[in-house]
């Protein structure tokens, strides 16, 4: 049945308005199928009265204006199915809608936050803490190393991108014992270098910066100099009474 058929324009219209959405996409990259397409049909069936105003608008003005009257006789001449009007303007209205939403309302980066704060996983919502303090994290790979630096972007909850940036300031190995950790390579005194101009061909973010994987990491924690110092003070002291 056509009207059937002309369902698919409001639904696929509320995909798009959702997954295009600051607000609602991050929490539909978690849903299964069901929940997708039951979120989908929500948003519109929404679409479709609110398509009302301007189909009703599009009607009234038809008498008014000639324009208007041609191209809505030459809609009813070309596509013959019912209800055809008010369901590309529910669809068109997803494509448009969420576009305009985001610039007034819904910033990117605050709603992707407000999402891992919400529903994330312990590991995304360690990551965007330390994004938001400014502080280091300590990254631990299946191989036994150790990366310690700074995120620069947290990865898409329950998206496809799963890897995350970092500029580190330290790098190392833990024991395969004791799983302590051994620091071996200070980019800092690098880094220093670069800010003081004694390596002009050298950028932190462009020359130092790179992914992870997120399926390399066993282990995400965040790191402070002065507290990892300290802990090593009070191991030797405790070595030295024996």
């Amino acid at each position: 049945m056509p009207q059937l058929n002309l369902l698919l324009l409001p639904l696929l219209g509320g995909y798009y308005f959702l997954s295009r959405l600051n607000r609602t996409k991050y929490t539909l990259q978690r849903e299964s199928g069901y929940e997708l397409a039951f979120s989908s049909m929500i948003a519109g069936i929404i679409l479709l009265g609110f398509a009302e105003v301007p189909y009703i608008t599009i009607i009234y003005l038809q008498g008014k204006i000639t324009l208007i009257a041609d191209f809505v006789n030459w809609w009813r001449h070309t596509v013959r199915f019912a209800y055809s009007g008010i369901a590309t303007i529910s669809f068109l209205a997803g494509l448009c809608l969420p576009h305009i939403c985001n610039r007034l309302f819904f910033d990117k980066s605050k709603e992707l936050s407000r999402a891992i704060q919400e529903e994330g996983e312990n590991f995304e919502q360690i990551l965007e803490k330390a994004i938001k303090r400014t502080k280091m994290v300590s990254i631990t790979l299946k191989n036994n190393k150790v990366y310690i630096g700074a995120v620069t972007s947290n990865y898409l909850p329950g998206g496809t991108r799963r890897y995350l940036k970092i500029i580190p300031f330290y790098s190392g190995y833990r024991d395969q014992k004791d799983m302590s950790l051994h620091i071996t390579t200070n980019y800092a005194m690098v880094y220093d270098k670069i800010a003081n101009g004694q390596l002009p061909d050298l950028e932190v973010d462009d020359d130092f910066e790179f992914v992870i994987a997120v399926s390399e990491i066993i282990s995400v924690n965040i790191f402070d100099p002065e507290a990892f110092d300290h802990f090593q003070e009070s191991a030797i002291v405790e070595t030295d009474k024996y």
